[in-house]
């Protein structure tokens, strides 16, 4: 079976993207190149973009951490760091549901990245205060990743369902129609 490689700000944790993980398909948010980590990519000196007033300053002042290594976004920062185009509600329950995340995942150096074998596609979220748009279209461009840019927060799965639906359907189509016509005979 071949793979495929869908990475974007806010695409881990979507129904679909799980879907396809069941299925052994890789999903990432941040792509490091090998001997990188996440953190690695955070250090590379983007400049913070000057965002509208709902979008504060980046990067986002809400992270917290625990004394056991973990990280947290701040339920007071959270809408505005993490989930800024959602409704109120909607990035309440968020705040107040959401699962740490280990320090580890941020300081770990990928030894073999899969977007250098595998085909992939990006999903630029440009009013991102999670990880820097630029970050994101350096990342995709890296991958030679096939990219499209929507106007979200980090959570774009959530504001923007039906660019993240095509996005998941046209990468699973491609790898899909990839791999029937090498198994046809040949003509």
């Amino acid at each position: 079976m071949k793979s495929v490689v869908i990475g974007g700000t806010g695409l881990i944790g979507s129904k679909l993207v799980n879907k396809l993980r069941e299925h052994g398909h890789e999903t990432v948010a941040a792509a490091p190149n090998a001997g990188m980590s996440t953190s690695a990519i955070a250090n590379q000196g983007f400049r913070c973009p000057v965002r509208k007033p709902r979008y504060r300053q980046v990067p986002p002042k809400g992270i917290k951490g625990t004394d056991d290594g973990y990280f947290y976004i701040d339920p007071v920062a959270f809408h505005a760091d993490f989930a800024a185009d959602l409704h109120d509600d909607q990035a309440a329950f968020m705040a107040a549901s959401q699962v740490l995340i280990s320090a580890d995942s941020f300081t770990h150096k990928v030894t073999n990245p899969a977007w250098k074998s595998k085909p992939s596609w990006y999903m630029v979220a440009t009013e991102d205060r999670s990880i820097n748009p630029d970050q994101e279209r350096m990342m995709a461009k890296r991958m030679n990743a096939k990219t499209i840019e929507v106007k979200s927060s980090h959570v774009a799965y959530m504001s923007h369902p039906k660019e993240t639906a095509k996005l998941i359907q046209d990468a699973a189509t491609s790898v899909r129609v990839d791999a029937e016509s090498s198994t046809q005979p040949a003509a």
